[in-house]
């Protein structure tokens, strides 16, 4: 499957619009989605961090490294954020 596919996948999964999904909103719950998906598609595909940044509309592709971090992160220290990851990344693959 081609990035933007498995992308777009997750921005259906989540119902969020194409705005918010690829826009620049720094607003917490958007945000933390938005790297989520950075961070499942480059794990999930072959798109490379500049692809993955072409992609989201980012400007730099240490965004997508920061958005890796970020999740790795936040699901080794919370249960919860670890199971919301696991189960979106289960639902994209039965898609």
């Amino acid at each position: 499957m081609k990035p933007i596919q498995y992308a777009e996948k997750i921005r259906r999964i989540l119902h969020l619009t194409i705005k918010e999904y690829y826009g620049t909103s720094r607003k917490q719950p958007l945000a933390w989605k938005r790297q989520v998906a950075m961070h499942l598609t480059y794990q999930n595909t072959n798109a490379t961090l500049e692809e993955v940044r072409r992609i989201f509309c980012k400007t730099c592709y240490t965004t997508v490294l920061w958005a890796g971090k970020v999740v790795i992160n936040r699901i080794e220290q919370d249960d919860r954020d670890r199971r919301y990851v696991d189960n979106l990344e289960r639902c994209a693959a039965k898609l």
